[in-house]
């Protein structure tokens, strides 16, 4: 039984000992998995702990984009609006608070049709619905009465991730400044186009009046006085003059009239005028003069500044129909950078205010939109030509002048015009325009594109004993001075033509014909002309249409001008033939002017442009040349040129050229004087003045020998050191350079750059022993500095001349 006992008891322990076996391998176990999972809890943990600091992060991060948009939201000057898809508002920047006039609470959750309706906004609803429909941006432009500004209203849709509209977003702008900048810059354009059609249309006006004016001019010598015929023809004159007259205005308009510029005080000119300008209004009007303090004097041309204040004045005194105050004022004022900012006002500078203020019945902000332009007019028909104010606007743009009008309706208006002022003083402009009919023996070749233009002024010519040429172009005038054996005296060229121009027609007459006198006409505006060439003062230039007292008068003056060479007939003791070139490719121009002269002792050669008439002129010369400014092939200027150029290399008389032009403003002139023309007459040119012209010279040299011997006496000449040899020719040749840097910066009023160049001048010419650049070169500067643009030509001309016609010596270096 023990036995049986003990083995019970070994089995039992066995089984314990097992049992505790088992539990101590499955703590063991739990053990380890608790150890693992510590492990993992621990880098959980940490990986929470890390991402915890991260969303911090994220957060403070997400904190500052939001407070940096916010502020970008808030600082923009738009107004941005956004919306659910109710269209309430549900968000709003600071600057909606100014526009809606509500505060960000009162402004998030209501509707954006109430916002728009508290301003009286007029905002298309309709259209920001649509938004939502199309998906697409919807944009408008609108006028908001209230704040008299000119908004622009955007909308762009929010689209969520399904691709729907969920909301919009709603921008309006304010571009007044814009628009305003886009209507000022739509109004030059609009001035510039207008204005370059009126001198378009000027230019043809004037050839076509130059015919009509000078055969009716030929017809009347025709007809007995007191013949209803000869009465028909002279009231066809008369409306011929009253058109010209009316070009004028176009030109004026277009800024393309000839100016006489001065220093002028405009409280002396409107002192003057007084008088004449109680005469223009009626008794019921009171005239009032304010003279103002400041600087009062401007750089202006005296009768213009008249025509500006009887034009404003006649138009405030027919807007006072019944009565009231008219008052005229100065005023110099000061613009500073500023000031000048704004587009309204002037560049910076002194500037001289002349004001005219009615009490009148004033005008609409439409009708202030188009006074300026030509041919409009509130007046009944036929009570104005509707040119009054657009002359005004020319004026004073072509004087660098500034113009405003401030106006409203039953409360009159006030023209306040702007000139900048200035210190200096200017000389007239040089070549004066001749009166009356004189005869002449020169050789005259005539050279425009437009025939009977050519045939007038040979028809106004031949019969005052000029001999005339015709030239249809450039080229036939200068194939007409190569055949023909004699001296051409004067080139009268069109300046614009087909082909070569009147200019470079001019510079090749001179260069053939040295001393050959070139007058230049044209009908067009100076700045088309200004392209055909450097425009420099003394440029002798007729504006078409000339009367034919005035064209033979300019011929005859040019011819006996003292300024290029002495008269082509001096010296002759008994009257001869003269042999005229008439240079002018308008068929009806040489017809007419042989009409002219075709009773006068006169052989008429002609040419259509200026190359026929340079070679006529190497063939033979002439005592005149009416030389037109514009023609194809080769120009009056160039003609007149090369006619000079070959005169001085021959030692040829010098043949008269007159210019003849149908615009003759300053820079024409100057082209036409600087080519060598003697002067100038103004189409339509008059059959009395042609023949005064043609006729008013002496007989030609014999003898050259004592004019060159003469001529030898008075040259220029410069003594330099033998050492400086070899380095004068390059010099020279840089002052060249300097004249025509000159010239190119003048062209584009660069002043410093004239002054520059000047200051190196007088710095250099003594140096090298040429004195007179020195002092040319201090001219320059100084009139540079002045702004003078008539004294800087002037002086780029003296120095041009004198590089042109001084002779160098060399002495030896004495030794020590």
């Amino acid at each position: 039984m023990s036995y049986g006992v003990t083995i019970i008891a070994s089995v039992a322990m066995v089984a314990v000992a097992s049992a505790f076996g088992y539990l101590i391998n499955r703590i063991r176990n739990a053990s380890m998995r608790i150890n693992c999972r510590t492990r993992e809890l621990k880098d959980t943990s940490i990986k929470l702990e890390k991402e915890i600091k991260e969303r911090k992060m994220v957060e403070k991060r997400l904190g500052i984009i939001s407070g940096e948009w916010r502020m970008t939201f808030d600082s923009t000057q738009d107004v941005m609006v956004m919306l659910n898809a109710r269209l309430d508002v549900i968000r709003a920047n600071a600057a909606s608070i100014i526009l809606f006039e509500r505060g960000f609470h009162a402004m998030i959750g209501a509707p954006v049709s109430e916002l728009f309706s508290h301003i009286q906004l007029p905002v298309d609803m309709e259209a920001l619905k649509k938004v939502y429909d199309t998906k697409n941006r919807e944009a408008r432009v609108i006028f908001y009465p209230g704040k008299n500004r000119w908004l622009d209203v955007s909308v762009d849709p929010i689209l969520d991730s399904s691709g729907n509209v969920s909301g919009s977003v709603l921008v309006i702008r304010d571009i007044t400044d814009i628009k305003t900048m886009q209507e000022q810059l739509l109004h030059v354009q609009k001035m510039d186009s207008i204005g370059r059609l009126a001198g378009g249309v000027a230019h043809d006006f004037n050839n076509i009046l130059s015919v009509v004016i000078g055969y009716s001019e030929l017809a009347l010598k025709e007809l007995p006085e007191g013949s209803i015929i000869h009465d028909h023809i002279s009231a066809i004159r008369g409306a011929g003059e009253k058109a010209a007259a009316l070009t004028k205005k176009l030109l004026a308009f277009s800024r393309k009239q000839v100016l006489d510029m001065k220093a002028v005080n405009m409280t002396r000119v409107i002192g003057n005028m007084t008088k004449m300008l109680e005469r223009l209004i009626p008794e019921n009007i009171t005239l009032i003069f304010e003279a103002g303090t400041g600087d009062q004097q401007v750089l202006a041309d005296p009768v213009q500044m008249e025509q500006i204040l009887m034009n404003l004045v006649v138009n405030a005194r027919d807007a006072m129909s019944e009565g009231g105050y008219l008052t005229i004022s100065t005023a110099g004022v000061v613009f500073d950078e500023d000031q000048a900012s704004d587009k309204a006002n002037p560049a910076p500078g002194g500037y001289l205010r002349l004001s005219v203020k009615d009490t009148g019945i004033g005008m609409s902000r439409e009708v202030q939109d188009k006074i300026f332009e030509p041919f409009f007019s509130t007046k009944k028909v036929g009570e104005g030509t509707g040119m009054g104010l657009a002359t005004v606007y020319g004026i004073v743009k072509q004087h660098n002048g500034h113009i405003d009008v401030l106006s409203e309706q039953g409360k009159g208006s006030t023209f306040s015009i702007y000139f900048p002022v200035t210190a200096g003083e200017t000389e007239e402009i040089a070549g004066t325009k001749a009166e009356g009919a004189v005869t002449g023996k020169e050789t005259i070749l005539v050279v425009d594109d437009e025939p009977l233009l050519r045939d007038i002024i040979a028809g106004m010519l031949a019969p005052l004993g000029y001999e005339v040429f015709e030239a249809g172009c450039a080229e036939e005038a200068l194939k007409i001075s190569e055949e023909y054996a004699g001296s051409i005296d004067l080139l009268l060229t069109d300046v614009i033509m087909p082909g070569m121009n009147g200019k470079k027609l001019a510079d090749i007459m001179i260069k053939r014909y040295p001393g050959i006198k070139v007058i230049f006409m044209s009908g067009y505006t100076d700045d088309v002309i200004a392209r055909h060439g450097v425009l420099d003062e003394g440029i002798v230039l007729i504006q078409k249409p000339v009367a034919e007292k005035v064209l033979t008068g300019r011929i005859r003056e040019v011819l006996d001008s003292d300024n290029q060479r002495k008269p082509a007939c001096a010296g002759l003791e008994s009257p001869r033939e003269i042999s005229v070139l008439l240079v002018d490719d308008n068929k009806d121009i040489r017809r007419l002017i042989k009409a002219f002269l075709k009773d006068c002792s006169c052989r008429i050669d002609t040419a259509e442009n200026g190359e026929i008439a340079v070679r006529k002129c190497v063939m033979r010369e002439y005592d005149l040349i009416l030389m037109d400014m514009q023609m194809p092939v080769m120009d009056g200027p160039s003609a007149i040129r090369d006619i000079r150029k070959r005169e001085r290399e021959k030692g040829l008389r010098q043949a008269t050229v007159i210019a003849l032009t149908g615009n003759a403003d300053p820079e024409d002139i100057s082209v036409c004087l600087k080519a060598g023309a003697s002067f100038y007459l103004e189409k339509p040119v008059s059959k009395d003045v042609l023949v005064k012209a043609v006729f008013s010279c002496e007989a030609p040299e014999h003898h050259h020998a004592d004019r060159d011997k003469k001529e030898g006496s008075e040259k220029m000449v410069a003594t330099i050191e033998e050492e400086l040899k070899d380095l004068i020719p390059e010099y020279m040749e840089e002052r060249q350079n300097d004249i025509n840097r000159m010239l190119k910066a003048l062209e584009t009023q660069d002043y410093e750059a004239v002054r520059i160049l000047g200051h190196t001048l007088k710095g250099s010419g003594g140096g090298y022993g040429f004195g007179p650049i020195t002092d040319i070169g201090l001219q320059i500067e100084e009139a540079a500095r002045q702004g003078n643009r008539k004294d800087v030509g002037r002086w780029i001309n003296e120095l041009s001349y004198y590089i042109d016609n001084v002779e160098v010596l060399y002495r030896k270096t004495s030794g020590p």
